[in-house]
């Protein structure tokens, strides 16, 4: 079972409406609208797809990763590593709007990453 079942119906009403906004870009290319409006609109729907990726992620953190760490370090250092990967992809594609690579940019993700793998290793050790 998936660690967000109970919340699957949130999460399928947040993916919804985030279609429905994807469909009103559809329409305001159609309709020729002015172009500041849809990427005001383009912005909207990023950061309502961040934020569902965020809660996501969060969830698999508070979840998968710790029973793994309860049960089974080789397969908590393995979920950490996916957690990781997830986190540097989704750095990956916004690096230039978050600063992720920059030195002094928000963020500093990759030492984050660094940083949460390393924690990660130490819980799996010590439970």
């Amino acid at each position: 079972m998936a660690s967000y079942t109970d919340r699957k119906g949130d999460y399928l009403t947040r993916l919804r409406r985030i279609e429905g906004q994807v469909r009103g870009l559809q329409r305001m290319i159609e309709e020729d609208k002015y172009c500041i409006d849809i990427l005001t609109q383009v912005a909207a729907a990023t950061k309502a797809l961040q934020s569902f990726s965020l809660e996501l992620l969060e969830e698999h953190l508070g979840t998968c990763v710790v029973d793994a760490a309860r049960t089974d370090g080789d397969l908590a250092s393995e979920k950490v590593r996916e957690a990781s990967d997830a986190i540097a992809d989704s750095c990956a594609r916004d690096d230039d709007e978050h600063g992720c690579h920059r030195p002094g940019g928000a963020g500093h993700r990759r030492d984050d990453v660094r940083l949460l793998r390393g924690a990660d290793r130490k819980a799996a050790q010590q439970a």
